[in-house]
């Protein structure tokens, strides 16, 4: 009996798409700030974004998260800045986002990002992490992007919030 007339073919299984994007937090005035641009064309138009793109061959995921605040905000951030916080699988592009986060003014003496990419982005903004939020039960967001992380990012900044008062504290003269 011949089995091979009998076997099924293999479907074909996409490899999912490596995208970095970077969650770039400022305090201001003490509270966190998350760096947001919209976008002016293609097929998520409107929608606002973070500083982020596609993993080229042979990068590292550190290395695109580095490249793509570079060329995005025209920034360029010291790797062992960088916090990776999450993967997150995105079914509906077959994409696997890998969030990094850093601190704006600790990777930068920068005070403003550049608004590098004028035919595909507005101009970066600021934005509370309270709006950003908001923007992303509006769907103004890309579905995912914050979906999967709020929990280590509220925790990440909230202990960094923490860091920050202790720093004060010790420059003051309060003892540790």
């Amino acid at each position: 009996m011949d089995l091979q007339q009998y076997e099924l073919p293999l479907p074909q299984v996409e490899v999912l798409n490596r995208v970095c994007a970077v969650v770039v937090i400022r305090f201001i005035k003490n509270r966190p700030h998350i760096l947001l641009a919209q976008r002016l064309s293609g097929p998520d138009e409107g929608m606002y974004t973070l500083p982020g793109g596609k993993v080229e061959s042979g990068e590292t995921l550190l290395g695109c998260a580095c490249r793509e605040i570079r060329e995005e905000v025209g920034v360029g951030v010291d790797p062992d800045l960088m916090l990776q916080v999450k993967s997150i699988p995105i079914r509906r592009g077959l994409y696997n986002i890998f969030l990094y986060l850093v601190y704006w003014d600790e990777a930068t003496n920068v005070q403003d990002p550049l608004r590098t990419e004028p035919e595909t982005l507005e101009e970066w903004q600021w934005v509370s992490v309270y709006e950003a939020w908001l923007l992303s039960l509006e769907g103004r967001l890309p579905i995912g992007t914050f979906a999967g992380m709020w929990p280590e990012l509220v925790i990440e900044v909230e202990e960094e919030r923490e860091r920050m008062r202790r720093r004060e504290l010790v420059e003051h003269g309060w003892p540790r």
